[in-house]
């Protein structure tokens, strides 16, 4: 959600969801090639969470719900290998 010129909350246009995703990606693609643990506690001070959605080669079933700051990623014997989405 984000506000209107009057204040009222409304909803993402896909330019803004798209510019964000491409925002947060940038801040957290350095991490990528570290362990998990070391990518959270990375990503966490840049106001991100981060969620698993492959690991080791197995899809994770996940809820399709949007978080802004969400990075979701790849995970291959404990390390962050892809960013496969924001949100």
């Amino acid at each position: 959600m984000s506000l209107d010129d009057s204040g009222r909350r409304r909803p993402l246009s896909r330019a803004e969801i798209t510019e964000n995703a491409r925002r947060v990606e940038a801040l957290v693609a350095p991490y990528v090639g570290t362990s998990l643990i070391d990518f959270d506690q990375s990503i966490r001070p840049l106001g991100c969470e981060v969620r698993v959605v492959v690991e080791d080669g197995r899809g994770i079933g996940v809820f399709m719900d949007y978080h802004g700051r969400r990075v979701n990623v790849v995970v291959a014997r404990g390390i962050v290998t892809e960013i496969q989405s924001i949100g």
